[in-house]
Protein backbone atom coordinates (compact mmCIF):
# COMPACT_ATOMS: atom_id res chain seq x y z
CA UNK A 1 0.00 0.00 0.00
CA UNK A 2 1.78 3.39 -0.10
CA UNK A 3 5.06 4.82 -1.41
CA UNK A 4 8.64 5.56 -2.04
CA UNK A 5 11.01 5.80 -4.97
CA UNK A 6 10.18 2.59 -6.77
CA UNK A 7 13.38 2.23 -8.75
CA UNK A 8 15.56 2.67 -5.66
CA UNK A 9 13.55 0.10 -3.71
CA UNK A 10 13.74 -2.47 -6.46
CA UNK A 11 17.39 -1.87 -7.06
CA UNK A 12 18.17 -2.33 -3.36
CA UNK A 13 16.04 -5.45 -3.15
CA UNK A 14 17.64 -6.82 -6.27
CA UNK A 15 21.18 -6.27 -4.97
CA UNK A 16 20.40 -8.13 -1.74
CA UNK A 17 18.39 -10.90 -3.35
CA UNK A 18 20.58 -11.46 -6.41
CA UNK A 19 23.51 -11.92 -4.07
CA UNK A 20 21.78 -15.11 -2.93
CA UNK A 21 20.99 -16.38 -6.42
CA UNK A 22 17.74 -14.53 -7.08
CA UNK A 23 16.37 -13.24 -10.38
CA UNK A 24 14.57 -9.98 -11.04
CA UNK A 25 11.25 -10.60 -12.76
CA UNK A 26 10.40 -8.88 -16.04
CA UNK A 27 7.74 -6.64 -14.51
CA UNK A 28 10.43 -5.14 -12.18
CA UNK A 29 8.16 -5.60 -9.16
CA UNK A 30 9.05 -9.17 -8.15
CA UNK A 31 12.36 -10.54 -6.90
CA UNK A 32 12.57 -14.35 -6.83
CA UNK A 33 14.97 -16.95 -5.43
CA UNK A 34 14.78 -20.49 -4.02
CA UNK A 35 13.15 -19.20 -0.83
CA UNK A 36 10.21 -17.53 -2.54
CA UNK A 37 9.18 -14.25 -4.16
CA UNK A 38 9.37 -10.65 -2.93
CA UNK A 39 6.72 -8.29 -4.27
CA UNK A 40 6.97 -4.53 -3.88
CA UNK A 41 3.96 -2.21 -4.09
CA UNK A 42 3.02 1.19 -2.75
CA UNK A 43 1.28 4.51 -3.10
CA UNK A 44 1.86 8.24 -2.93
CA UNK A 45 -1.00 10.37 -1.60
CA UNK A 46 -1.45 14.14 -1.50
CA UNK A 47 -4.31 16.27 -0.16
CA UNK A 48 -5.13 19.95 -0.64
CA UNK A 49 -7.87 21.33 1.61
CA UNK A 50 -9.59 24.70 1.86
CA UNK A 51 -10.73 25.06 5.49
CA UNK A 52 -13.15 27.71 6.78
CA UNK A 53 -13.36 27.65 10.59
CA UNK A 54 -16.01 30.41 10.75
CA UNK A 55 -13.48 33.16 11.43
CA UNK A 56 -10.61 32.55 9.02
CA UNK A 57 -9.79 30.51 5.93
CA UNK A 58 -6.67 28.61 4.98
CA UNK A 59 -5.48 26.48 2.08
CA UNK A 60 -3.68 23.45 3.52
CA UNK A 61 -1.31 20.94 1.90
CA UNK A 62 -0.71 17.54 3.50
CA UNK A 63 -0.31 13.81 3.27
CA UNK A 64 -3.59 11.86 3.44
CA UNK A 65 -4.84 11.20 6.97
CA UNK A 66 -6.95 8.29 5.71
CA UNK A 67 -4.36 6.28 3.81
CA UNK A 68 -0.92 7.82 3.67
CA UNK A 69 2.12 7.42 1.47
CA UNK A 70 4.34 4.38 1.86
CA UNK A 71 5.30 1.03 0.42
CA UNK A 72 4.79 -2.68 1.12
CA UNK A 73 7.24 -5.57 0.98
CA UNK A 74 5.50 -8.94 0.61
CA UNK A 75 7.32 -12.27 0.71
CA UNK A 76 5.65 -15.62 -0.06
CA UNK A 77 6.63 -19.23 -0.50
CA UNK A 78 5.05 -22.69 -0.48
CA UNK A 79 5.80 -25.18 2.30
CA UNK A 80 3.65 -27.99 0.85
CA UNK A 81 0.49 -28.34 -1.24
CA UNK A 82 -1.73 -27.16 1.63
CA UNK A 83 0.50 -24.76 3.56
CA UNK A 84 2.26 -21.56 2.56
CA UNK A 85 4.17 -18.89 4.47
CA UNK A 86 3.97 -15.15 3.89
CA UNK A 87 5.88 -12.19 5.26
CA UNK A 88 4.77 -8.56 5.14
CA UNK A 89 6.35 -5.23 6.07
CA UNK A 90 4.23 -2.10 5.68
CA UNK A 91 6.38 1.04 5.71
CA UNK A 92 4.82 4.52 5.83
CA UNK A 93 6.33 7.94 5.31
CA UNK A 94 5.60 9.64 8.64
CA UNK A 95 4.54 13.26 8.18
CA UNK A 96 3.46 15.65 10.92
CA UNK A 97 0.72 17.45 9.04
CA UNK A 98 -1.62 14.68 7.85
CA UNK A 99 -4.24 16.40 10.04
CA UNK A 100 -3.07 20.02 10.12
CA UNK A 101 -3.93 22.58 12.79
CA UNK A 102 -5.46 26.00 12.08
CA UNK A 103 -3.63 27.61 15.02
CA UNK A 104 -0.40 29.47 14.17
CA UNK A 105 2.45 27.50 15.69
CA UNK A 106 0.17 24.61 16.61
CA UNK A 107 1.10 20.97 16.15
CA UNK A 108 1.26 20.15 12.48
CA UNK A 109 0.96 23.78 11.43
CA UNK A 110 2.81 24.29 8.16
CA UNK A 111 4.36 20.82 8.13
CA UNK A 112 7.87 22.19 7.62
CA UNK A 113 10.70 19.71 7.13
CA UNK A 114 11.96 18.50 10.49
CA UNK A 115 9.02 19.83 12.49
CA UNK A 116 7.91 17.54 15.31
CA UNK A 117 8.79 13.87 15.45
CA UNK A 118 7.68 13.05 11.93
CA UNK A 119 9.26 13.22 8.47
CA UNK A 120 10.78 9.77 8.74
CA UNK A 121 9.76 6.18 8.07
CA UNK A 122 7.31 4.24 10.20
CA UNK A 123 6.29 0.56 10.10
CA UNK A 124 2.67 0.12 11.24
CA UNK A 125 2.65 -3.56 10.21
CA UNK A 126 5.25 -6.35 10.15
CA UNK A 127 4.02 -9.91 10.27
CA UNK A 128 4.52 -13.57 9.37
CA UNK A 129 1.52 -15.62 8.23
CA UNK A 130 0.99 -19.35 7.89
CA UNK A 131 -1.87 -19.97 5.44
CA UNK A 132 -3.49 -23.41 5.31
CA UNK A 133 -5.95 -24.27 2.56
CA UNK A 134 -8.46 -25.90 4.93
CA UNK A 135 -7.52 -24.71 8.42
CA UNK A 136 -7.25 -20.94 7.96
CA UNK A 137 -4.55 -18.36 8.64
CA UNK A 138 -2.34 -17.83 11.70
CA UNK A 139 -0.62 -14.41 11.91
CA UNK A 140 2.26 -13.57 14.23
CA UNK A 141 3.56 -9.99 14.54
CA UNK A 142 2.25 -6.47 14.23
CA UNK A 143 -1.11 -6.74 12.49
CA UNK A 144 -4.65 -5.38 12.62
CA UNK A 145 -6.72 -6.62 15.54
CA UNK A 146 -9.58 -8.95 14.57
CA UNK A 147 -12.24 -6.21 14.77
CA UNK A 148 -10.11 -3.52 13.11
CA UNK A 149 -11.52 -1.98 9.93
CA UNK A 150 -15.14 -3.11 10.28
CA UNK A 151 -16.55 0.44 10.46
CA UNK A 152 -14.45 1.54 7.47
CA UNK A 153 -15.94 -0.94 5.00
CA UNK A 154 -17.83 0.71 2.16
CA UNK A 155 -19.88 -0.25 -0.88
CA UNK A 156 -17.80 2.01 -3.17
CA UNK A 157 -14.17 1.35 -2.03
CA UNK A 158 -13.08 4.84 -3.13
CA UNK A 159 -9.96 6.63 -1.90
CA UNK A 160 -10.76 9.67 0.25
CA UNK A 161 -14.20 8.51 1.41
CA UNK A 162 -13.49 5.83 4.04
CA UNK A 163 -16.53 5.66 6.38
CA UNK A 164 -15.73 6.90 9.87
CA UNK A 165 -12.48 8.47 8.68
CA UNK A 166 -13.71 11.45 6.70
CA UNK A 167 -12.66 14.01 9.32
CA UNK A 168 -9.05 12.77 9.11
CA UNK A 169 -7.92 15.88 7.24
CA UNK A 170 -9.51 18.33 9.69
CA UNK A 171 -9.13 16.53 13.05
CA UNK A 172 -6.49 19.07 14.10
CA UNK A 173 -8.73 22.08 13.37
CA UNK A 174 -9.44 24.05 16.56
CA UNK A 175 -13.07 25.16 16.55
CA UNK A 176 -13.72 28.85 17.23
CA UNK A 177 -16.21 30.85 19.25
CA UNK A 178 -18.35 33.45 17.53
CA UNK A 179 -15.84 36.16 18.53
CA UNK A 180 -13.06 34.34 16.65
CA UNK A 181 -11.23 33.05 19.74
CA UNK A 182 -9.91 29.49 19.74
CA UNK A 183 -12.08 27.19 21.84
CA UNK A 184 -9.49 24.53 22.63
CA UNK A 185 -11.92 21.93 21.24
CA UNK A 186 -10.69 20.33 18.02
CA UNK A 187 -12.78 18.52 15.45
CA UNK A 188 -11.01 15.29 16.36
CA UNK A 189 -11.72 15.61 20.09
CA UNK A 190 -15.45 15.14 19.47
CA UNK A 191 -15.44 13.01 16.30
CA UNK A 192 -12.56 10.70 15.40
CA UNK A 193 -12.26 7.29 13.80
CA UNK A 194 -14.60 5.06 15.77
CA UNK A 195 -13.25 1.82 14.39
CA UNK A 196 -12.54 -0.74 17.14
CA UNK A 197 -8.93 -1.66 17.55
CA UNK A 198 -5.95 -0.83 15.44
CA UNK A 199 -2.60 -2.48 14.75
CA UNK A 200 -0.68 -4.15 17.54
CA UNK A 201 1.90 -6.84 18.19
CA UNK A 202 0.16 -10.11 18.91
CA UNK A 203 -1.36 -13.29 17.58
CA UNK A 204 -4.34 -13.53 15.20
CA UNK A 205 -6.29 -16.43 13.72
CA UNK A 206 -8.69 -16.22 10.73
CA UNK A 207 -10.95 -19.13 9.82
CA UNK A 208 -11.38 -20.30 6.23
CA UNK A 209 -14.34 -18.91 4.31
CA UNK A 210 -17.29 -21.30 4.55
CA UNK A 211 -20.25 -20.45 2.30
CA UNK A 212 -19.50 -16.74 2.76
CA UNK A 213 -18.99 -16.90 6.54
CA UNK A 214 -15.68 -16.34 8.32
CA UNK A 215 -14.46 -15.35 11.76
CA UNK A 216 -11.31 -14.02 13.41
CA UNK A 217 -9.85 -13.66 16.89
CA UNK A 218 -6.71 -11.95 18.15
CA UNK A 219 -4.73 -11.30 21.32
CA UNK A 220 -2.49 -8.24 21.54
CA UNK A 221 0.58 -7.38 23.57
CA UNK A 222 -1.40 -4.74 25.48
CA UNK A 223 -3.62 -7.51 26.88
CA UNK A 224 -6.81 -7.03 24.89
CA UNK A 225 -8.79 -9.69 23.05
CA UNK A 226 -10.55 -8.87 19.77
CA UNK A 227 -12.96 -10.97 17.74
CA UNK A 228 -15.04 -10.54 14.58
CA UNK A 229 -17.47 -12.36 12.29
CA UNK A 230 -18.10 -11.65 8.61
CA UNK A 231 -20.55 -12.67 5.91
CA UNK A 232 -20.29 -11.84 2.22
CA UNK A 233 -22.57 -13.00 -0.55
CA UNK A 234 -25.11 -11.82 -3.12
CA UNK A 235 -28.86 -11.91 -3.52
CA UNK A 236 -30.81 -10.75 -6.60
CA UNK A 237 -27.87 -8.84 -8.02
CA UNK A 238 -27.00 -7.16 -4.71
CA UNK A 239 -23.60 -7.84 -3.14
CA UNK A 240 -23.94 -8.00 0.66
CA UNK A 241 -21.30 -7.59 3.33
CA UNK A 242 -22.21 -7.95 7.01
CA UNK A 243 -19.60 -7.60 9.75
CA UNK A 244 -19.51 -7.38 13.53
CA UNK A 245 -16.68 -7.27 16.04
CA UNK A 246 -15.52 -6.13 19.45
CA UNK A 247 -12.43 -5.38 21.51
CA UNK A 248 -12.28 -6.38 25.20
CA UNK A 249 -9.43 -4.59 26.94
CA UNK A 250 -9.51 -7.06 29.83
CA UNK A 251 -9.52 -4.52 32.68
CA UNK A 252 -11.85 -1.95 34.24
CA UNK A 253 -9.90 1.20 33.33
CA UNK A 254 -9.49 0.82 29.55
CA UNK A 255 -12.06 1.44 26.81
CA UNK A 256 -14.01 -1.52 25.39
CA UNK A 257 -15.63 -1.21 21.97
CA UNK A 258 -18.05 -3.02 19.69
CA UNK A 259 -19.10 -2.25 16.12
CA UNK A 260 -21.10 -3.57 13.21
CA UNK A 261 -21.44 -2.61 9.55
CA UNK A 262 -23.53 -3.46 6.51
CA UNK A 263 -22.59 -2.83 2.86
CA UNK A 264 -24.92 -3.23 -0.11
CA UNK A 265 -24.03 -2.78 -3.77
CA UNK A 266 -26.36 -3.38 -6.70
CA UNK A 267 -25.02 -4.45 -10.08
CA UNK A 268 -26.34 -1.14 -11.47
CA UNK A 269 -23.66 0.71 -9.47
CA UNK A 270 -25.92 1.92 -6.64
CA UNK A 271 -24.49 1.30 -3.20
CA UNK A 272 -25.08 1.97 0.48
CA UNK A 273 -23.22 1.32 3.70
CA UNK A 274 -24.01 1.93 7.34
CA UNK A 275 -21.98 1.34 10.49
CA UNK A 276 -22.62 1.63 14.23
CA UNK A 277 -20.11 1.58 17.07
CA UNK A 278 -20.11 2.09 20.83
CA UNK A 279 -17.15 2.74 23.11
CA UNK A 280 -17.54 2.05 26.82
CA UNK A 281 -15.15 4.28 28.74
CA UNK A 282 -13.21 2.39 31.39
CA UNK A 283 -12.82 5.50 33.52
CA UNK A 284 -15.50 8.20 33.79
CA UNK A 285 -13.00 11.04 34.04
CA UNK A 286 -14.09 14.57 34.83
CA UNK A 287 -14.05 16.78 31.75
CA UNK A 288 -11.57 19.66 31.72
CA UNK A 289 -14.39 22.10 31.21
CA UNK A 290 -16.56 22.57 34.29
CA UNK A 291 -19.18 20.06 35.15
CA UNK A 292 -18.93 17.64 32.25
CA UNK A 293 -17.72 14.06 32.21
CA UNK A 294 -15.97 11.97 29.58
CA UNK A 295 -18.72 9.46 28.93
CA UNK A 296 -19.42 6.38 26.88
CA UNK A 297 -19.99 7.45 23.30
CA UNK A 298 -21.82 6.17 20.23
CA UNK A 299 -21.15 6.61 16.54
CA UNK A 300 -23.00 6.12 13.29
CA UNK A 301 -22.01 6.66 9.68
CA UNK A 302 -24.12 6.31 6.51
CA UNK A 303 -23.06 6.61 2.88
CA UNK A 304 -24.95 6.43 -0.41
CA UNK A 305 -23.02 6.00 -3.64
CA UNK A 306 -23.36 5.51 -7.37
CA UNK A 307 -20.52 4.43 -9.65
CA UNK A 308 -20.30 3.94 -13.40
CA UNK A 309 -17.79 4.19 -16.23
CA UNK A 310 -18.82 7.46 -17.85
CA UNK A 311 -15.73 7.95 -20.03
CA UNK A 312 -12.66 6.15 -21.30
CA UNK A 313 -10.67 7.61 -18.41
CA UNK A 314 -12.13 5.22 -15.84
CA UNK A 315 -14.95 4.81 -13.35
CA UNK A 316 -16.70 7.79 -11.73
CA UNK A 317 -18.34 7.49 -8.31
CA UNK A 318 -20.61 9.99 -6.53
CA UNK A 319 -20.78 9.69 -2.74
CA UNK A 320 -22.89 11.32 -0.04
CA UNK A 321 -21.93 10.92 3.64
CA UNK A 322 -23.41 11.51 7.08
CA UNK A 323 -21.69 10.82 10.40
CA UNK A 324 -22.92 11.41 13.95
CA UNK A 325 -20.98 11.02 17.21
CA UNK A 326 -22.54 11.60 20.61
CA UNK A 327 -20.82 11.81 23.98
CA UNK A 328 -17.19 11.87 22.84
CA UNK A 329 -15.00 14.31 24.77
CA UNK A 330 -17.95 15.48 26.90
CA UNK A 331 -21.27 13.88 27.80
CA UNK A 332 -23.14 16.75 26.12
CA UNK A 333 -21.27 16.66 22.79
CA UNK A 334 -23.20 15.87 19.61
CA UNK A 335 -21.03 16.15 16.50
CA UNK A 336 -22.42 15.82 12.97
CA UNK A 337 -20.71 15.67 9.59
CA UNK A 338 -22.47 16.07 6.24
CA UNK A 339 -20.56 15.75 2.99
CA UNK A 340 -20.73 14.88 -0.67
CA UNK A 341 -18.19 14.46 -3.42
CA UNK A 342 -16.95 12.62 -6.50
CA UNK A 343 -14.11 10.16 -7.05
CA UNK A 344 -12.53 9.48 -10.43
CA UNK A 345 -10.30 6.61 -11.50
CA UNK A 346 -7.64 7.36 -14.12
CA UNK A 347 -5.21 5.22 -16.11
CA UNK A 348 -1.76 4.58 -14.66
CA UNK A 349 -2.94 3.72 -11.15
CA UNK A 350 -4.18 7.27 -10.44
CA UNK A 351 -7.25 8.14 -8.35
CA UNK A 352 -8.50 11.66 -7.65
CA UNK A 353 -11.38 13.03 -5.60
CA UNK A 354 -13.10 16.28 -4.66
CA UNK A 355 -15.54 16.69 -1.78
CA UNK A 356 -17.28 19.23 0.45
CA UNK A 357 -17.91 18.68 4.18
CA UNK A 358 -19.74 20.59 6.91
CA UNK A 359 -18.87 19.80 10.54
CA UNK A 360 -21.05 20.96 13.44
CA UNK A 361 -20.63 20.44 17.19
CA UNK A 362 -23.47 21.03 19.63
CA UNK A 363 -22.72 21.25 23.36
CA UNK A 364 -24.45 22.06 26.64
CA UNK A 365 -25.21 25.79 26.21
CA UNK A 366 -25.26 26.30 29.98
CA UNK A 367 -21.55 25.46 30.16
CA UNK A 368 -20.20 26.22 26.68
CA UNK A 369 -20.33 29.09 24.23
CA UNK A 370 -21.65 28.49 20.73
CA UNK A 371 -19.06 27.15 18.31
CA UNK A 372 -18.74 28.03 14.64
CA UNK A 373 -19.17 25.27 12.05
CA UNK A 374 -16.14 24.07 10.11
CA UNK A 375 -16.55 23.89 6.33
CA UNK A 376 -13.99 22.38 4.01
CA UNK A 377 -13.47 21.66 0.34
CA UNK A 378 -10.89 18.90 -0.05
CA UNK A 379 -9.19 17.43 -3.08
CA UNK A 380 -6.86 14.45 -3.13
CA UNK A 381 -4.75 12.37 -5.46
CA UNK A 382 -3.31 8.88 -5.08
CA UNK A 383 -0.74 7.20 -7.31
CA UNK A 384 -0.46 3.45 -6.82
CA UNK A 385 2.38 1.29 -8.07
Amino acid sequence: MKTFVKSALLAGAAVVALGSGATLAADAKVVQNKSGALTISGQITRVIGFIDDGDSTRLRHSNSGQSGSGFDLNWSNTINKDLSVKGHIDIDTDETNASPSNADGGAGFGGEEGQGAGNDLDSPKSRIQFVHARMGTLTVGKEAKAADGIAHKSAHSQYGFAPGLETAGINGTDMKFSDGALSGTTVGSAMTSFDCGSRANGLRYDTPNLMGFSAAASHSDDGDVSYAATYSGSVAGIAIGLRAGAVDEGDTTSDDCWQTSLTLKHKSGLGANIAFARTDEGTQAADQQQGGVTSDHENMTVQLSYGAKMSELGSTTFIGSYQRTSGQGDSSNVAELLGFGVAQGLPGGVNIYLKYMNYELQQDTARFQDLEDVNTVEGGIRLKF
